[in-house]
């Protein structure tokens, strides 16, 4: 015989169902962005020659990789949400977590993704 879950406990339950979905969508859309829009040759050389209209954002992803965007800003989000115990700084943390592991940030991605995990986790 299973004991009922109060109400609470479903909303926490559903409530990181959605932090789970929303980061596997995230993790998805950084694979597909890394492996179709960054890595192949081809399309570095097109937008060299004549540069489409998602050149000027694949560019800005690529920049902000260089400069460890995503690594930094994970990092803060994750200090943030340990610190001020924010759920959104914590999702963030993990978002861009994501970002930085798969978009070629990961040491300071990894430590931002750990820390806003953590927070998450221990809510």
């Amino acid at each position: 015989m299973t004991m009922p879950v109060p109400a609470a406990g479903r909303r926490s339950r559903h409530g990181r169902y959605i932090w789970i979905g929303a980061a596997a969508l995230l993790l998805a859309a950084s694979l597909a962005i890394r492996f179709f829009l960054i890595e192949p040759r081809g399309i570095g050389i097109l937008c060299l020659e004549n540069a489409p209209w998602w050149c000027g954002p694949r560019e800005l992803v690529v920049r902000g990789s260089l400069a460890d965007l995503w690594g930094i800003a994970a990092l803060a989000f994750g200090a943030l949400a340990l610190l001020r115990r924010w759920p959104v700084a914590a999702g963030l943390a993990v978002g861009f977590g994501l970002l930085g592991l798969v978009l070629y940030n990961a040491g300071l991605a990894s430590v931002g993704f750990l820390l806003g995990l953590l927070s998450l986790l221990r809510r």
